[in-house]
């Protein structure tokens, strides 16, 4: 009886690191989605700053290239290995 104890034991604590690293995971996702939206926001400014003066310059327009989309489609960290993996990375 003392050993299925401890062994229900240690699987609830492989659980409860599990769930903590996930959460961990999901925080810094969303603090990483957070300073993407900052950086993306201030790219178009640039480029529209860049534009207007180049407008007031009559100068031709910098062809820049396309931003990624935004906001970015977030995988789960389930399906992350598994993308990681399928790509090579």
């Amino acid at each position: 009886m003392a050993s299925y104890q401890r062994r229900e034991a240690q699987l609830i604590a492989e659980r409860e690191r599990s769930l903590a690293y996930e959460m961990d995971a999901r925080a810094r996702a969303r603090i990483a989605a957070d300073v993407l939206q900052v950086v993306h926001v201030e790219a178009i400014s640039a480029r529209l700053r860049c534009h207007d003066l180049e407008m007031r310059q009559g100068l031709p327009l910098t062809d820049f290239p396309l931003f990624p989309d935004f906001p970015f489609r977030e995988i789960p960290p389930s399906q992350e290995a598994h993308a990681s993996s399928a790509t090579g990375g």
